[in-house]
């Protein structure tokens, strides 16, 4: 029970190999559970929620696990929101872009979504390999 609630914790450090196992470990959980509820779905409609609400306790660990890489590198948990929201932020005019649209817009929506490309990527260099 104790492993399990190291998981679950923000206290702590967290190596670089210790984050990249986690992940490894999450990724192959997150997959076991994804199969479950596109099985259960299919066999009983809303039985697939069952294994679908166990994602949330992966995602919670996965964020408890970066917040810990964060807090090594003398980072605040507030950064996981940057690097989180951030990009969905500067991708989401994207979506309202109107067929024939005029070109200097679309270039700006397309330096956005850059910008947004690159604050993912810093995010996940700053957590993942600093």
């Amino acid at each position: 029970m104790g492993r399990l609630r190291r998981y679950f914790t923000t206290e702590g450090r967290a190596t670089r190999l210790d984050y990249w196992r986690f992940q490894l470990m999450l990724a192959v959980v997150g997959a076991g559970l994804w199969i479950a509820t596109v099985f259960a779905t299919m066999l009983g409609g809303w039985l697939g929620a069952i294994p679908l609400l166990l994602t949330i306790s992966v995602l919670v660990a996965g964020a408890c696990m970066a917040v810990r890489r964060l807090h090594d590198r003398n980072k605040s948990a507030w950064w996981l929101a940057i690097f989180t929201f951030g990009p969905f932020a500067f991708f989401a005019p994207a979506h309202y872009i109107q067929k024939g649209a005029s070109p200097l817009i679309v270039l700006a929506v397309a330096l956005l979504a850059l910008i947004g490309l690159g604050l993912d990527i810093w995010g996940w260099i700053e957590i993942g390999f600093r």
